[in-house]
């Protein structure tokens, strides 16, 4: 993987994660639309489970998915964040946790370090190049 794929890695997990959330907010809203059927009880025969029943357990299933989701994501933000912070310059620093960590979109950062777009760009830039210096240094090491 190289530097800047490991940068973005972070997203795409939070982008899996926004997903299994409406996944779950649609099971949920299903079980609340099961109604179970009343028939005959029959005494020799296996219990099926209702409809609710398995609904309710693919909605734990999924909620135990989603929460393997989340903590993968704090454990890839975590190591982005250790070696982000191994960069001296405090401006790369900010704009790489900005983009990468807090999913911030480019006119939001340029917003919030009072510049524009285009230096937002081409701070980016040399702070990429700055991370994967130490990225690469960081694989070669075996950490």
């Amino acid at each position: 993987m190289n530097a800047k794929k490991y940068l973005g890695q972070a997203y795409l997990i939070n982008m899996d994660i926004t997903s299994r959330l409406e996944q779950l907010e649609q099971l949920r809203s299903l079980a609340q639309r099961v109604t179970t059927a009343v028939g005959d009880v029959k005494v020799q025969t296996t219990k099926q489970k209702s409809p609710v029943e398995n609904t309710i357990i693919k909605i734990v299933q999924a909620e135990d998915e989603l929460n393997k989701a989340i903590d993968k994501l704090v454990e890839a933000k975590e190591n982005i964040r250790k070696l982000i912070l191994k960069i001296n310059n405090s401006d790369y620093r900010l704009l790489l946790e900005l983009r990468y960590l807090c999913f911030n979109s480019w006119e939001r950062i340029a917003i919030k370090l009072n510049c524009s777009c285009n230096c937002v760009y081409q701070k980016h830039y040399c702070a990429v190049k700055e991370f994967t210096r130490i990225y690469n240094s960081e694989v070669k090491e075996g950490v």
